[in-house]
């Protein structure tokens, strides 16, 4: 239209638009319009991917295209899909029949020589080939889009704490871990066991290996350790758990360890006498017409182990005794295993004139 325009302006009539030359110009613009809209018509029919394609034969498929298939069914039909069931829907919605084992086989085929394989013998050699080479292969996007990868290629075992405390008179303590990732048809197992830190087998913890199956994705299984306890006073001791040599059968995906694969164990003395301290430093007493009693906590922490004792006295301060409290002198007992213990203070009633105390 420009070029047009530019010559009618410029050429025939310099300087001057007649009304023939605008009602041309300005017809010509549906024109180019409807061979634009054509235009862009005709290339959008021209290359159909089989991504869009809904009867699309599986025969032929690359390992790309049946990636997104498979995405698309999870999208579709939630991503709890069995295999079996991701390859009826294959079948009912793209066309041929095709078996769980030729889709498995023909996905891995493509990706390790990008042509058919005449037998299971040969696919067996070619793929035996690949892993030995050093050649890396990057997936196509699909198969990581939505996290599809990180589901699929991968199952994995963690603790589901990374750190774990027990007081050494409670005797046990439980450890949980927790399968992720990806479904196997198979089940995978998962070896454990302990390792010495400032806590030392036997004479703190009792030394302890094993074997974990998990069946399903999700799935926890709780290992039991045994706490040694003695009365030896002792500071805080600490041991390890480890998980190792994690175990499948399914080649298709990589059984591995997550991140939290060592638990830390903390083993909390209580065989100490204890610290006696107030429960409250500051406590407050409203004076009344009346004598009152007045409670004062002193706990035991850190440990109840024999038989302890402290004194204990009342001071002066802007209260005076004995005309504002009863002064008081005493030793304060604490038997074994006893955590509380009481004072009790008896104020003096409120007399007139007398501020704040």
């Amino acid at each position: 239209g420009f070029p047009v325009l530019y010559i009618v302006v410029e050429y025939r009539t310099p300087d001057v638009i007649d009304f023939e030359e605008g009602a041309g110009t300005l017809g010509g613009f549906p024109v180019l319009l409807l061979l634009v809209f054509l235009a862009d018509c005709s290339c959008c029919r021209k290359k159909k991917t089989l991504a869009d394609s809904q009867t699309a034969p599986l025969e032929t498929a690359t390992l790309q295209d049946l990636a997104i298939m498979e995405m698309k069914i999870l999208r579709q039909y939630g991503p709890k899909l069995k295999d079996k069931q991701i390859i009826e829907h294959m079948e009912r919605e793209y066309g041929d029949k095709i078996s769980r084992a030729h889709y498995r086989i023909d996905a891995v085929r493509r990706l390790v020589s990008g042509r058919r394989i005449p037998c299971l013998h040969d696919f067996q050699k070619n793929l035996a080939k690949f892993a030995s080479s050093s050649k890396v292969v990057e997936l196509p996007s699909a198969m990581v889009e939505d996290n599809i990868d990180a589901e699929t290629a991968r199952t994995y075992f963690e603790f589901m704490s990374s750190k774990y405390s027990v007081v050494e008179s409670a005797r046990t303590l439980e450890l949980t871990v927790v399968r992720r990732g990806a479904r196997t048809e198979n089940p995978v197992k998962v070896t454990y066991r302990t390792r010495d830190g400032t806590a030392v087998s036997p004479k703190d913890y009792v030394h302890a290996e094993g074997t974990l199956e998990f069946a399903e994705v999700g799935e926890q299984r709780t290992l039991t350790l045994e706490i040694a306890q003695d009365d030896v006073i002792e500071d805080l001791d600490t041991f390890f758990v480890d998980l190792v040599q994690p175990v499948g059968s399914d080649s298709t995906v990589r059984v591995e360890l997550g991140e939290t694969k060592t638990a830390r164990v903390n083993i909390i003395d209580d065989d100490a006498a204890g610290v006696l301290r107030f429960d409250s430093e500051n406590v407050k007493v409203r004076e009344g017409p009346a004598e009152q009693t007045v409670e004062l906590w002193v706990k035991r922490t850190n440990g109840s182990q024999g038989v302890v004792s402290c004194k204990y006295k009342t001071e002066n301060g802007s209260a005076s005794a004995p005309q504002d409290f009863d002064e008081l002198r005493g030793t304060l007992k604490f038997n074994e295993g006893q955590l509380e213990a009481r004072i009790e203070i008896a104020i003096k009633p409120n007399r007139r004139g007398e501020g704040r105390r």
